[in-house]
């Protein structure tokens, strides 16, 4: 209601909006209008008509510092990356490319550190300890290849699984997977000159179209396989 309002209240909003990439300058604007009727209903055609001022901000200039709004963004799309690697051969966006990149593998580490698949390892060696986790990493891979190739065929038939108990699934995980593909039982027949495996009639057409999918057929279950001894 008065010129000292509205300059204290302008400079409390640019302290209050303190901005290091846009610049503002306001004023006050003065404002004669019609004053607020303290009666009620609508007022009588002899009434006076009471008029008030008023002192309003005012926006009268308004501008983005480039070079901060630049600084800025420099400073935001530093990234910091230390790393042991030959560089070399490497250009910075590959180097960063490979780091952000770890997540792809690294997710899928949880499942080499779950209790019930490794918990206490009784061996005594180093070289049976590094051996047993060469054996871990490459099922994991196999895992993830697995997992990989059923989703990439459920994109081209664009028809999802229908897991019991679950909704549609087009990106089963591989632990889903692996699930579905015990269902498959397979019989080992021992004759005195041979051995021969075969599947139950019973077999999920669901786990049978996860085999199909994976780039094989059922055949993989009954195949004569070579034992090799290792010494």
């Amino acid at each position: 209601h008065c010129e000292s309002d509205a300059w204290q209240a302008i400079q409390r909003f640019n302290s209050e909006q303190r901005s290091a990439w846009f610049q503002w300058k306001l004023g006050v604007q003065t404002v004669t209008r019609p004053a607020k009727r303290t009666g009620r209903g609508r007022p009588k055609k002899e009434e006076p008509l009471s008029m008030e001022t008023v002192y309003v901000p005012k926006l009268e200039q308004f501008f983005r510092d480039e070079a901060a709004v630049e600084a800025e963004k420099r400073l935001l799309s530093t990234f910091v990356l230390i790393s042991n690697a030959e560089t070399s051969g490497y250009s910075d966006t590959d180097l960063l490319r490979a780091y952000k990149g770890q997540d792809a593998a690294e997710t899928r580490f949880r499942l080499l550190k779950d209790p019930q698949l490794v918990d206490g390892i009784y061996l005594k060696t180093p070289d049976r300890i590094a051996a047993l986790g060469i054996v871990l990493v490459m099922a994991l891979l196999l895992y993830g290849i697995l997992e990989y190739r059923i989703r990439q065929e459920l994109d081209k038939q664009d028809k999802p699984f229908r897991i019991p108990g679950r909704s549609r699934d087009y990106k089963p995980t591989g632990q889903v997977l692996l699930v579905m593909l015990q269902q498959i039982k397979v019989l080992l027949i021992r004759y005195a000159d041979r051995t021969e495996r075969v599947l139950t009639d019973n077999a999920d057409d669901l786990a049978c179209r996860v085999v199909e999918m994976a780039g094989y057929d059922m055949t993989i279950y009954t195949a004569n396989r070579v034992e090799i001894t290792c010494r």
